[in-house]
């Protein structure tokens, strides 16, 4: 049986106002650079989209990632990654998120939740679109960005793998 992903789609949610969230939440805001390789949480061969960044493969200049910052620890974490050519679904200044993280000791407190509708507002605010693929199986992520505001749009599947880690995809609606 093939593992399938889910397309969610960000813009048709509900956008947080300022005062949704506890003031003691601190969002912070990572960016590449000399000595930035790699996003808070995110493993070593993340430092391939740091590449794609400063070679100027992404589609727009948005690599980043944002997360949240409890007595100098990162509680929860998301990496944004530009449009790229193997999401062919993805418009030019759209966003995907990636790599989504809550350690053990902070889940269940609302920090991934939080941390996605901080996510979904700085992007919305620009009028764009941001994406997630989930695996169908990983429910307490797709509940967490269903409750964000994001929604099924369709199916993620592989056409054709360009190299071993590389695959290009297309999306099949489950509207059809």
């Amino acid at each position: 049986m093939e593992k399938k992903q889910i397309l969610v789609l960000s813009s048709e949610g509900h956008i947080p106002n300022e005062n949704e969230f506890p003031g003691d939440l601190v969002f912070k805001k990572w960016t590449p650079g000399l000595f930035k390789l790699i996003p808070p949480n995110s493993p070593f061969s993340y430092i391939l989209f740091w590449l794609a960044h400063y070679m100027k493969i992404f589609r727009n200049k948005s690599y980043c990632a944002y997360y949240i910052e409890i007595d100098n620890k990162s509680a929860s974490s998301v990496v944004c990654i530009p449009s790229l050519f193997i999401w062919p679904f993805m418009n030019k200044n759209d966003i995907q998120t990636k790599n989504s993280f809550t350690p053990p000791k902070y889940r269940g407190q609302g920090f991934g939740y939080a941390l996605r509708r901080h996510t979904l507002k700085e992007f919305y605010n620009e009028g764009r679109t941001l994406w997630c693929l989930i695996h169908s199986d990983n429910l307490p992520s797709l509940a967490v960005n269903k409750k964000a505001g994001m929604v099924v749009k369709g199916y993620y599947k592989v056409k054709k793998k360009v190299l071993f880690f590389i695959n290009i995809g297309s999306v099949v609606s489950i509207n059809e």
